[in-house]
């Protein structure tokens, strides 16, 4: 009997399309059929493998190929952990699809495997339950690969021995025992890994993997190769000193600093490309491992939480069979020209390993406070998001598969291990499936065949490095400013209303303004966290033309400032609207950051030196700094540089010609 006859047929099984020009086809799922209740099949085909054909990416084992369509965290209950500060958070509820099924796990697997397949599901994916690993599904495993302390210090120190030892361990036991798995696909390293220092998203600059390899003791692997990178891009201290803010004279000297601060953009580059140098020796490491202790299997990337620094895409290109991606969408569109660039920059198929919403029409009860904010309305909405989504990336050539965020919906009272309560769940807590949105899945499923047979897009082969963001300079709108424009706190006080102040109180961050006749008086204590920044506003102003900001302070000695300009409209990424003021949409900007010397100073910073934050504001705006829509100028304190007081005597406008 052919591999083909051996198959199960229904639809729920089988996402089946004919390729002419192959002579192949592309389905689900294609082995030995086991019958209820017996043991998991002998490999009838090859290991999983990576095949491109004139339709695009596929999975492929034999001559079968087919398209991931997973689910993650797909688990029997949820469980917490025998502690009395989680007895009021598990009182109100947590999913539990084990007990009409008599505490059986594998009765549950057998069930859950049918259930999904049902819906037109072909893949389990991350973190979903070993017994359910078991049954005959098309499978993926997520590795938890760091060094001894498997915190979040997950990137520090890869150059050590003692990280590579730890990850040979991890891989020894967590990879070993399922290199012959006919039906796994492959391994993740890791997750969302803090590419940008303590996050996988851009938060703080100065904690970013450049700072926090500073900070290492002197004599630590990791520091030593940091001075090894300064020294290949610098042929003296001379030149460093252009880009760098530091008073040291030799090498020698500036090895002994903790710190060190960019004066420019091309510092600021090299800070991301220094988190290039650790990605390379981090998948150097972890693919070597892996793959000593599994050559069958595919390594299937770190599921990005988003777009990394462009050095350490181009480090995973050479590592990895796939790179996968973790995408979270208000708005339910896909960001293709995301998509687009990480296949044009690594020439690597794309999954997306991660992407939901959350309705506030739940039967869980969940609040949905913690988690990605990706919040809907209704059940009905999260149907049709899928259905747009879904849709939409299975025309893309190089996507393999998409992976849905997650079975079950998370406990009201929050998990226990960081919190999020949201409603994620293709069935609530009660183990009941949400009708609109599991209709809205099987429907999509069955038009996926007719979508891949037909994929014409041709592979992408230009990379977009503007719309990547990295440090993306803007222009400031045109015009011509008549005379200078000043604002004092002796013209006229604020309204204490429009004296704003924004923080990480969660983190201990504190901020208060006070204004007298003379300033304005920013009294911060920063803790750790991002910061803090107070912000005074600048609708009132008519400043269209203005070439430099003039800045008259005075704050503590070796305190870093960064002047941020917000446009009306602004707000977090990812929102669906950003309606501004005078032709203002919504992007926020950011001005090189500066020291304060202790004493009164004034400081001036070219406006055309502003840069498009990724981290706030419109991400799809016109990259103009709208100076005629501004709505507010935010001096940012970032955490850890302690408690005092930012004195503004004075903020300027300057056109062209009137310094």
């Amino acid at each position: 009997m052919t591999i083909l006859a051996k198959c199960r047929k229904s639809h729920s099984e089988l996402i089946l399309l004919s390729v002419v020009s192959l002579a192949v086809m592309i389905l689900s799922g294609c082995a030995s059929a086991p019958t209820p209740g017996s043991t998991r099949p002998e490999p009838a085909v090859p290991f999983i493998k990576v095949a491109r054909t004139s339709n695009g990416y596929f999975f492929q084992r034999g001559t079968n190929l087919f398209y991931s369509l997973g689910v993650c965290v797909v688990i029997p209950e949820e469980t917490w952990p025998d502690r009395p500060e989680f007895a009021k958070r598990k009182a109100l509820g947590s999913y539990d699809g084990l007990s009409r099924f008599g505490s059986d796990t594998k009765a549950w697997a057998r069930a859950t495997v049918t259930r999904l397949e049902s819906w037109g599901f072909n893949t389990a994916g991350a973190w979903s339950s070993e017994d359910l690993y078991q049954q005959p599904i098309y499978h993926t495993r997520a590795l938890w690969l760091c060094g001894p302390s498997r915190n979040e210090d997950r990137l520090i120190d890869v150059f050590t021995p003692d990280y590579e030892q730890a990850v040979e361990q991890v891989a020894n036991q967590q990879v070993s025992p399922y290199k012959d798995d006919p039906w796994l696909i492959g391994y993740f390293l890791n997750n969302e890994l803090p590419w940008y220092g303590e996050h996988g998203w851009p938060e703080d600059p100065n904690h970013s993997l450049f700072d926090r390899y500073l900070a290492l003791p002197v004599s630590a692997p990791g520091r030593l190769e940091l001075f090894r990178f300064l020294h290949e891009q610098y042929a003296d201290i001379a030149a460093l000193r252009v880009d760098w803010d530091t008073a040291a004279n030799t090498w020698e000297e500036l090895e002994k600093q903790p710190v060190l601060s960019p004066k420019n953009r091309t510092a600021k580059r090299l800070k991301y490309a220094w988190a290039g140098r650790v990605a390379d020796r981090y998948f150097s490491i972890c693919v070597t491992s892996v793959r000593r202790h599994d050559p069958n299997h595919l390594i299937l990337g770190c599921r990005f939480a988003v777009k990394p620094p462009r050095a350490v895409m181009e480090a995973i290109a050479k590592y990895t069979d796939v790179v996968s991606v973790n995408i979270y969408s208000k708005s339910g569109k896909v960001d293709l020209g995301y998509l687009r660039d990480i296949y044009a920059l690594t020439k690597k198929p794309v999954l997306i390993t991660e992407f939901s919403w959350r309705a506030t029409q739940n039967s869980s009860g969940d609040p949905n406070t913690e988690g990605a904010e990706v919040t809907v309305d209704t059940q009905a909405e999260r149907a049709e998001h899928y259905r747009a989504f879904v849709s939409k990336v299975a025309h893309e050539p190089y996507v393999m598969g998409t992976h849905w965020f997650q079975y079950l919906d998370q406990p009201p009272g929050g998990r226990w291990i960081d919190g999020e309560d949201s409603d994620y769940g293709i069935v609530d807590i009660h183990d009941r499936p949400y009708k609109r949105l599991v209709e809205a899945m099987t429907k999509t499923h069955k038009l996926l065949p007719s979508i891949l047979a037909n994929r014409t897009n041709s592979l992408p082969v230009s990379f977009d490095e503007e719309a990547w963001g990295e440090f993306l300079t803007a222009r400031v709108s045109p015009g011509l400013l008549a005379a200078p424009v000043q604002m004092e706190p002796g013209r006229g006080p604020l309204p204490p209303a429009q004296l704003v102040i924004h923080q990480d109180d969660a983190q201990g961050n504190k901020g208060s303004w006070e204004q007298t006749k003379e300033a304005w008086i920013l009294a911060y204590e920063t803790a750790s966290g991002w910061g803090l920044h107070g912000d005074l506003p600048l609708e009132q102003l008519d400043i269209q033309g203005a070439q430099t900001l003039e800045v008259e302070l005075e704050a503590p000695a070796g305190l870093q400032i960064q002047v941020l300009l917000q446009e009306t409209g602004d707000g977090p990424p990812g929102h669906q609207v950003y309606e501004g003021n005078r032709g203002a949409d919504g992007e926020s900007y950011e001005l090189p950051q500066f020291t304060a010397t202790g004493a009164r100073q004034v400081v001036r910073l070219r406006l055309a030196d502003a840069e498009r934050r990724i981290y706030w504001g419109n991400q799809g705006g016109n990259m103009i700094l709208d100076t005629q829509g501004l709505r507010a100028i935010s001096f940012l304190i970032r955490s850890g540089q302690g408690k005092g007081q930012l004195r503004i005597y004075r903020v300027g406008f300057v056109g062209a010609g009137q310094d």
